[in-house]
């Protein structure tokens, strides 16, 4: 295993860290460390070289990243990196990289299905001085030469997501800055922002290199490498330079909640439906909270076990709040809940009685059930995938399919009581004439030509057909994409694109 030359920057200069990410260096695995954190994991490596193997060197960069980012380090995720994980941990622990914040507690509750649920892992920190002086770590890992693939089985059935999850491909470095910008906007602290900020870069990172999606323990959900990106990153997600359009269910889960709502026969405000229509629902939350001198709401973090303050001024934040104060959990004594009580009364009524239907099972995972049954059974005949309300897809006329497919789902007696938006990725190029390929297990800087075919959309379709069944006559690829034959056989003859 080598750990090429690190490159280190100062996190408050862009420009600085803009030339360290726009260098050709190869690498199989890469990631964003505290400068400080990497010293002494590089010291402990080579201390201790002639006893640790390429993948178990590999498993310290995994964990300490995920520790960095404030991930989930529960002992199923880390023995997924390696089973050598609790001796890991010690060793981390020994030589003072991270430190134990918070002892796993086991919680019993009989009236839960699954009794334990509530009991909390181990969480650990890193211990650090410095934040403002990162590295860039690139490592040639010498153990794969393709992208490491983990997706069950039975999600393999749909072809078309499958097969765009393991061909699509990851504009990083831009990806990486889109970050950046929109974290700065937030106004964070220093701890919040570096958190954060290496959190989303290894999942950059990540996902070059390693697909993977299965279905949710509790919920319908699917999860994958693409939904663990944040929607900053998604945006540079492309198959063969070509980004994604989005269809995506405005205020999902209070929209959500009207479907299931009136299919238990229960009450609802006209108010609300009007509102969650026009896509409005949090906005009026906002504006009820400023009317009210209502500033901010706490609710208590069981794993932390803090007080998590939300700021009635901030989108993201009430959008969080209701999740947890409404959906998740009805907390009756908090500004949330009076608020949306005084504004809903019916519907708040309606919540509780659904909780009474069956207490093991939250408000949260039958909305999420009823996202995955709408949003799952969507089925298109090009590249596409899932993020749970929303759905990323290369060829515009799909946008006509998805909505008559959401529509049916919904039903028509509530075809007019949902808000869908549409949007065409605008991909900012922060870094210019810069692309990711993939060549013997590296990824290494290609230079995009200026002679791109006339149709790249086109050729894009029909290699998607073909990849689907390399049996399609050029008439059938023709009647699919309602293009003239001529047109398909000018392409494929020209663009070689039958084997």
């Amino acid at each position: 295993m080598n750990i090429n030359e690190a490159l280190s920057f100062n996190i408050n200069d862009v420009k600085e860290m803009e030339s360290v990410i726009k260098t050709g260096v190869k690498f199989d695995e890469g990631y964003f460390l505290p400068q400080q954190t990497f010293d002494m994991l590089y010291d402990f490596i080579d201390r201790n070289i002639n006893m640790l193997g390429g993948k178990e060197i590999k498993a310290y960069f995994d964990i300490v990243a995920k520790i960095a980012g404030n991930q989930k380090t529960n002992s199923d995720i880390l023995r997924s990196i390696s089973y050598k994980q609790s001796e890991i941990l010690k060793n981390l622990c020994d030589i003072k990289i991270i430190k134990l914040k918070k002892k796993y507690e086991i919680i019993y509750n009989e009236n839960k299905k699954n009794p334990y649920e509530d009991s909390t892992p181990n969480i650990f920190e890193l211990i650090i001085s410095d934040r403002d002086h990162i590295v860039f770590i690139p490592i040639a890992a010498g153990i794969s030469t393709t992208v490491t693939s983990k997706v069950q089985e039975d999600l393999k059935k749909n072809k078309m997501v499958y097969y765009t999850l393991m061909n699509v491909e990851l504009d990083w470095r831009n990806a990486i800055l889109e970050n950046y910008y929109y974290l700065k906007k937030k106004n964070l602290d220093k701890h919040d922002f570096n958190t954060k900020f290496l959190s989303r870069v290894n999942n950059i990172f990540r996902a070059l290199t390693h697909r993977t999606m299965k279905k949710g323990e509790k919920v319908n959900r699917i999860y994958s490498t693409l939904t663990l990106l944040s929607s900053e990153s998604r945006k540079h997600l492309h198959m063969n330079n070509q980004y994604f359009y989005s269809t995506d269910l405005v205020n999902a889960q209070p929209t959500l909640l009207v479907k299931l709502i009136q299919s238990l026969g229960m009450s609802i405000d006209d108010e609300y439906i009007e509102i969650v229509s026009t896509g409005k629902f949090y906005e009026i939350i906002m504006k009820y909270a400023a009317e009210n001198n209502i500033i901010e709401d706490s609710i208590y973090n069981k794993k932390t076990k803090l007080y998590d303050r939300f700021d009635y001024g901030d989108r993201d934040q009430v959008k969080v709040l209701c999740y947890r104060g409404i959906f998740f959990y009805q907390h009756e004594n908090k500004n949330i809940w009076e608020i949306f009580s005084e504004l809903f009364p019916k519907t708040a009524r309606s919540i509780k009685d659904i909780k009474e239907i069956d207490a093991g099972v939250t408000l949260a995972s039958r909305l999420q059930n009823l996202e995955a049954e709408i949003f799952h059974n969507i089925i298109l005949d090009s590249p596409y995938f899932i993020v749970h309300d929303a759905v990323y897809y290369i060829r515009k006329s799909d946008k006509k399919s998805i909505k008559q497919q959401i529509k049916c789902r919904f039903g028509e007696n509530l075809s007019k009581k949902y808000k869908l938006k549409h949007e065409q990725t605008k991909v900012r190029g922060f870094i210019n004439n810069c692309n990711i390929t993939h060549c013997e297990g590296n990824i290494v800087i290609s230079v995009k030509t200026k002679n791109k075919p006339r149709n790249p959309e086109l050729i894009l379709d029909i290699e998607n057909l073909l990849n689907i069944n390399p049996d399609y006559t050029n008439k059938e690829i023709g009647e699919i994409l309602e293009i003239p034959t001529k047109t398909i056989a000018n392409n494929i003859s020209k663009h070689k694109l039958r084997a």
